[in-house]
């Protein structure tokens, strides 16, 4: 896997689904957490939200777009 430096696999998802709600853990594109538990204080009770999962290659393609662009930005 592709060493970049200021594009995280959560910055690759928000920019192809900006209202994703999902845990990316220690950056690792095979430790996606696509559905999230989470306690609704206004309603007090638990609620469960899922994000449609995006292909692991299209992160992987928006995470290089932009680290491109990054890059090309801050050279």
């Amino acid at each position: 896997m592709a060493d970049y430096k200021a594009i995280r696999i959560i910055h690759a998802i928000m920019a192809i689904n900006p209202n994703a709600k999902v845990n990316v853990w220690d950056n690792d594109i095979d430790r996606i957490d696509w559905t999230i538990e989470y306690w609704d204080k206004t309603e007090k009770k638990d609620k469960t939200v899922t994000t449609t999962e995006i292909s692991k290659s299209d992160i992987l393609a928006k995470q290089k777009e932009l680290q491109d662009q990054w890059d090309k930005d801050n050279a």
